[in-house]
């Protein structure tokens, strides 16, 4: 990848992140958001790997957190994400990584 598509990838990114933290400021903007938490496992990463990171990106502009570890001694991969959107929107996410083989999701909605 160019450098000039990871600067765009970049200022998109930021320019999301501005537009959140403007709704949160702005009452009534953000009252139908959660924040939740989702667990997930990928049995198989190279058959589903790359189906996971798509769907995540997917909705990025939800994440505020993430974090993947290879888990080598049971033979998966573990990510965690913190995700402030609505129910809906975290029940699709959680609903289409679900939907993929080898892969376990749960989530908590936590506020």
């Amino acid at each position: 990848m160019s450098l000039e598509k990871l600067d765009e990838i970049q200022e998109e990114k930021q320019a999301r992140k501005q537009e959140k933290k403007q709704a949160r400021k702005e009452p009534g903007k953000n009252q139908d958001t959660r924040i939740a938490v989702i667990g997930i496992v990928i049995g198989n990463r190279a058959e589903s790997a790359a189906k996971v990171n798509d769907i995540i990106a997917s909705y990025g502009h939800l994440v505020v957190g993430r974090m993947g570890i290879p888990y080598k001694d049971r033979g998966v991969s573990v990510i965690s994400l913190i995700i402030d959107g609505t129910t809906d929107d975290i029940g699709a996410l959680t609903g289409k990584l679900g939907n993929i083989k080898g892969v376990k999701v749960k989530s908590v909605v936590a506020y």
